[in-house]
Formats: structure tokens, sequence, C-alpha cells
């Protein structure tokens, strides 16, 4: 009777310990940062849960134009201009824990575990076969692509993860 007290109990703190535990809503992959959806967000969903961004700007990415709009909660996407409605194109997590109205606190991480804030030792750990490219300071992995081109990359500056990112395949 021990012995299966004791495994009941292993397995539920070995189940309940690990990345599958987390909620579907923090998840972040080559199409998903959470609740945000590329290519389905909508600026005016991004609205209604973070409220309006404290910095919203023209830029060209490839060769479009596209909207940066960045909220101090640790969220930045590059939108469709001009479309309507305005789509949500990339998204950058730049914290932890970011904080929306509708959605509560997320803590955002890939399905591995990977969050902003881990060391590049954990990055390299739970994704061996990632490669890096260092430029301008900073290093960017791949740590996926979906079948569409589309990927999912983290930013590594100073041995931390600063950023996790999905983009498309291309812009253009």
């Amino acid at each position: 009777m021990k012995s299966v007290t004791a495994l009941t109990a292993l397995v539920v703190v070995l189940v309940g310990s690990g990345p599958a535990s987390a909620h579907k809503a923090d998840l972040m992959n080559t199409h998903r940062a959470g609740p945000i959806i590329r290519n389905d967000t909508t600026m005016t969903e991004m609205r209604d849960w973070f409220g309006a961004p404290d910095d919203r700007r023209g830029k060209q990415v490839g060769c479009i134009r596209v909207t940066e709009a960045r909220w101090s909660e640790g969220v930045t996407v590059y939108a469709s201009r001009g479309d309507s409605p305005n789509l949500v194109l990339t998204t950058f997590i730049r914290e932890r824990t970011v904080e929306g109205a509708e959605h509560g606190d997320l803590v955002i991480h890939t399905k591995r575990g990977l969050r902003v804030g881990n060391r590049e030792g954990r990055l390299r750990r739970l994704y061996p076969g990632a490669d890096p490219i260092t430029h301008a300071g900073h290093t960017h992995y791949r740590l996926g692509t979906a079948p569409s081109g589309a990927y999912l990359m983290a930013k590594v500056v100073g041995n931390r993860v600063m950023r996790l990112e999905n983009w498309p395949f291309e812009f253009c």
C-alpha cells in the first residue's frame, strides 16, 4: 500500500512540474504568443486586451510597411497597414509575465518551457539543434519552423533570453 501511495505522489509531482502542465493560453510557437495569433488577431483586439499602445509607428520590414505597436506590458507587434482589419503579423514578447485586461497575467513560454529571462545555457539544453546567429551584440536562435516557413526565435543578450519572437516566412 505504501508503494502505491508513493508512486501516486511521484506521478502527481512529475506530471504537475513540467511545461506540459502550463496553460495553452501562455504558449508561444510559430503562429501564436499566448492569445495573440498571427494573421488572425486584430489591432482592435490588442487594444481591448492591453489598452492603447505606448508607442506606435510605421516601419519598413522587407518590402512592405507595417505598424510597429509597443506596450509597456512587454508586448510588441508588427501589424498590417491599410487592410481592414489590421492583423498582427509578428509578435515579440519582452517580459517574463505579460499583463492583459482580458487574459490576466500570462507567463509566456515555448512548448519546451523556455521563457524570457532564462539563461542561454537553458536554451541550449532545451533546443540542442538551434544554431546561434550572432551580430550587433546579440544572438538569435531559431527554435522551430512551421511547414508554412513561419518560425519561432529567441534573442539572447548577455547570456539571457531577452525576447521571444514569431515571424512569418517572409513579408513580400
